[in-house]
Parts: C-alpha cells; structure tokens; sequence
C-alpha cells in the first residue's frame, strides 16, 4: 500500500490512541521537562519492543502509537 493510501489510516489509529491517553490521563502536560519526561519514557517501551529476541511487530507498532500520540499530546497541551 502506498504513503498516500496508509496516511489516513494510521492516522485515524494515531488519534484513538491520543484520546485513551487522554481520558486515562486527565490532567495535561504541563512543562517541557515533563514532556520531554513522558515521551522519553514512551521511547524506553519502544526500545524494550524492537531489542526483544524475537520482535512482536504488534506490540511495537502499539508502542510507536503511544510515543506519536505523546508527541502530539505534548504539542496540544503546551500550545506549541
């Protein structure tokens, strides 16, 4: 499939995965250093994904959901 084919899908998961992580964490980011804090964190789970022996292409790809979806929460929340 191709970029322009897979951009409207991934995005549409991006922002299911953006509003769990807002109703499971309701208050906002408040501060560069915590956001930087939660998105750092976000990529440690990455890592712990794509070092495994034997990679589980689903739970990476989840991982790389809630690190986007971090981002993104990081840019709404600090009104960057």
């Amino acid at each position: 499939m191709r970029y322009d084919q897979r951009i409207p899908i991934e995005l549409v998961e991006l922002n299911t995965q953006l509003q769990k992580a807002v109703t499971k964490h309701i208050t906002p980011i408040r501060s560069y250093h915590e956001a930087i804090g939660v998105i750092l964190e976000e990529w440690d789970e990455v890592k712990v994904e794509a070092f495994m022996q034997t990679v589980d292409r689903f739970a990476l790809r989840k991982e790389l959901y809630h690190l986007a979806a971090m981002a993104i929460r990081s840019i709404i929340d600090l009104d960057l």
